[in-house]
């Protein structure tokens, strides 16, 4: 297998209720079903709330209905690593520093 099976989505500003549904329906539709899964790049996001925390949740049910991986890539010290340890996502779905260190992670 090699990078070009794994979807990387990169997401800045905020992921909240106005975008998190068209950013779900984007990694689905533009994920294919051989897509060994895919890595959402929130180190650039400066803002999660509950709708965003729901999407995670979401996606990494859905991909795994399609037997895919979902990894996240999130600066340890921003606040949407700390949204996503309150909530106890980093206890389910793997969390990089980078993007490169979460493709090896899913290759391995």
């Amino acid at each position: 297998m090699d990078d070009d099976e794994i979807l990387v989505v990169a997401v800045s500003g905020a992921v909240d209720i106005s975008n998190s549904f068209h950013i779900a329906e984007a990694v689905l539709a533009d994920g294919a079903n051989t897509t060994l899964g895919v890595i959402l790049d929130l180190s650039e996001a400066g803002y999660l709330d509950s709708a965003g925390v729901q999407l995670v949740i979401d996606l990494r049910r859905r991909l795994a209905n399609r037997r895919q991986a979902l990894r996240l890539v999130v600066t340890q010290s921003s606040v949407v690593h700390e949204v996503l340890e309150l909530t106890d996502i980093t206890a389910l779905t793997p969390v990089h520093g980078e993007v490169d260190e979460a493709v090896a992670a899913m290759l391995a």
